[in-house]
């Protein structure tokens, strides 16, 4: 060992020793607050009942809406872009682990050269030059072993995107059916109050032509004017399900108004929740959103560790194999010629570059922890709003359906009073009109506790089964 190569050893291994003193702790995943003994306030825990899986829609037996999001798997542009970012990920994934693979290339080049002597005699000589390389980075400090890390994290991150985003495409499909659905079902409403103020209408003409008392020619009008309110609705009612229908088309992957229009057979009723909606904590590993957030954070610590090994110094082996000449004289072995080299780096000086991008690093990291608590807590506040909506909607339900049975009543009373002469017009036309917001009402509150239960689903991550199947069966009717 020369005199200068001691001094540089010494310096070299001080220069490791100190480098692999350095350590970064991970940031840690948060709980969010969330304990195992902790219960949704309005929740079904119980284990006796089935937690919620995939599928969820099934249960309304509609083989229609069943067709739907199958179209929607197959064809949908935005979860095909989804499933392509996954695609590129897993490639992304296969680049970064052969960075700790070797590189071999290969050459092969021949030579021709022409030359005249002077006494004009032209010789013409071939040689080939036949070449190989191979190089090695050597993960010393687990840079692409770290690098790895982090894009299969973000592989997972991707998936877990994808699967976030077909749960909130089928939502959408089941949504937009569920209001085509009710919007058949108010046209039913809205052409019974059609043919109800045809007929009060009809008495109302009657009781004027044979000069009834208190029958007018301003009754009449009355008449004429609430019946033709109830048919302005019905093109508002078509514009809508045209419009839902297209919404279907679009999620579908195909071309606006391409299908026939849809049924939107529904329950008559929305069944009751017969399944276990767990604990918040059940909401880690079953929601795909919050899943990706988790990933993200693994991301964010493996490139921690990728930044702190780009401190260490790199170590890359060379290596060559070259042979020229003739093309008899190329594989001659004394006409080989070999070299091995070894290089080591290391950055002497960067200006606090390399510390203050692990701390960059760490500081992303603890930027997505905190993301990912936004999430979990976001998760667990849809799950609390939509049981609390299962709870409030059900009871509003419960006395709009008897405001509604009242309603129906009163007019019947009202145009039988006003029919026999006992009743005034305005009496029958109140009624009347109380009936319709009533009706309305009902099935507003009806709409909003499915879509609520679709909203549940989602937030709780799977789906439902109801404790009798209502597919098809005589309590199914065309809404």
């Amino acid at each position: 060992m020369t005199p200068l190569s001691r001094p540089f050893s010494s310096l070299l291994a001080a220069v490791l020793l100190s480098a692999c003193a350095i350590t970064v702790d991970p940031v840690q995943t948060p709980n969010a607050g969330l304990t195992q003994q902790a219960v949704f306030s309005a929740g079904v825990p119980q284990t006796s009942l089935p937690m919620v899986t995939s599928g969820w829609w099934r249960s309304l037996g509609s083989s229609e809406l069943d067709a739907l999001i199958e179209a929607l798997a197959t064809s949908n542009p935005d979860l095909a872009a989804a499933s392509l970012r996954v695609l590129q990920s897993e490639l992304e994934l296969g680049t970064t682990r052969a960075q700790g693979r070797p590189t071999v290339t290969a050459g092969l080049a021949r030579t021709t050269t022409s030359a005249t002597d002077f006494a004009g005699d032209r010789e013409t000589k071939r040689t080939v030059d036949l070449s190989a390389s191979i190089r090695w980075e050597s993960d010393l400090w687990g840079r692409i072993s770290s690098e790895g890390d982090a894009s299969a994290a973000r592989l997972l991150a991707t998936g877990y995107d994808r699967d976030a985003l077909a749960n909130s495409l089928i939502a959408s499909v089941v949504r937009t059916y569920i209001s085509i659905a009710f919007d058949r079902w108010q046209i039913g409403a809205t052409q019974r109050i059609v043919d109800s103020r045809e007929t009060s209408l009809a008495i109302a003409q009657d009781r004027f032509g044979l000069g009834v008392e208190g029958t007018t020619a301003g009754t009449v009008s009355s008449a004429e004017e609430n019946l033709a309110a109830a048919r302005a609705d019905l093109p508002d009612l078509e514009l809508s399900i045209l419009r839902n229908g297209n919404a279907l088309d679009v999620l579908a992957g195909r071309v606006p108004n391409s299908r026939s229009d849809i049924s939107g057979r529904l329950p008559a009723r929305l069944p009751n929740m017969a399944f276990s909606t767990g604990r918040p904590i059940d909401l880690l590993h079953r929601r795909p959103d919050i899943r990706a957030a988790e990933a993200r954070l693994a991301s964010a610590n493996a490139n921690i560790n990728v930044s702190l090994a780009d401190r260490f110094p790199s170590l890359t082996l060379n290596g060559s194999l070259r042979s020229g000449g003739d093309l008899d004289q190329i594989l001659d072995i004394d006409n080989v010629v070999a070299s091995l080299t070894a290089d080591l780096l290391l950055t002497v000086f960067d200006a606090g570059r390399g510390s203050r991008l692990v701390s960059l690093r760490r500081a992303e990291a603890e930027e997505l922890a905190q993301s990912y608590v936004a999430t979990v807590l976001a998760a667990v506040a849809e799950v609390e709003d939509a049981l609390a909506g299962e709870r409030l909607l059900a009871e509003r339900s419960r006395l709009l359906s008897a405001r509604l049975t009242a309603a129906h009543e009163a007019t019947a009373i009202a145009r039988e009073r006003y029919r026999d002469g006992t009743g005034t017009y305005l009496t029958l036309l109140d009624a009347s009109r109380s009936e319709a917001s009533a009706e309305t009402a009902f099935l507003n509150v009806e709409r909003s506790r499915w879509l609520n239960r679709v909203d549940l689903m989602l937030a709780l991550g799977g789906t439902w089964s109801p404790a009798v199947a209502p597919a098809r069966n005589a309590r199914e009717e065309d809404v």
